[in-house]
């Protein structure tokens, strides 16, 4: 017993762009011959979007009591992301973006801080896991990402602060 797909009629990817703006009323081009198959987001807009889901998880981090928990921990997640698929620099990119807009909504201090606290562990899992790393050397090389980003952003919340850990009472 087998099933042929051949005889099932599926409208293609391509003209279901047409049929959309047939029926909104606007034209689709693409340019040059490209259809909505060949027509692939550009890194740039990519690394717009993942910043902006980075920015709204940073937004639920802090202003959401109980999902902000899980929504911290997720913030690197799109950054390991775009590292994965469009590289390091995109990555680097898209962290300082989603900071800055972050800082616009949640002060600049706890902006950097989350940047500073977070960020390098999504930028180096991500360059494990696109380098082609072993499970474990991607996780050892994560867990000191974060214990050394953890490190920095307690110290800069210090410096920032003006207080002397040594001193605290």
């Amino acid at each position: 017993f087998s099933v042929s797909l051949e005889s099932f009629s599926l409208v293609p990817a391509f003209k279901t762009a047409e049929i959309l703006s047939a029926i909104i009323g606007h034209g689709f081009d693409y340019g040059k011959g490209e259809d909505m198959i060949s027509h692939r987001l550009t890194p740039l807009t990519e690394s717009g979007i993942l910043a902006a889901l980075s920015v709204v998880l940073g937004l639920m981090a802090v202003f959401l009591p109980v999902l902000g928990v899980v929504a911290v921990f997720l913030w690197a997640l799109p950054l390991l992301v775009l590292v994965v698929r469009q590289g390091m620099r995109f990555g680097v990119a898209a962290a300082v973006a989603a900071s800055a807009v972050l800082s616009l909504f949640a002060g600049p201090l706890l902006a950097l801080r989350m940047c500073v606290a977070f960020a390098p562990v999504g930028l180096v899992l991500g360059w494990g896991i696109g380098r082609g790393w072993s499970g474990v050397r991607t996780f050892l090389a994560g867990l000191a990402a974060s214990v050394v980003s953890k490190l920095l952003a307690f110290l800069l919340l210090f410096f920032l602060m003006g207080i002397d850990p040594w001193q605290a009472q």
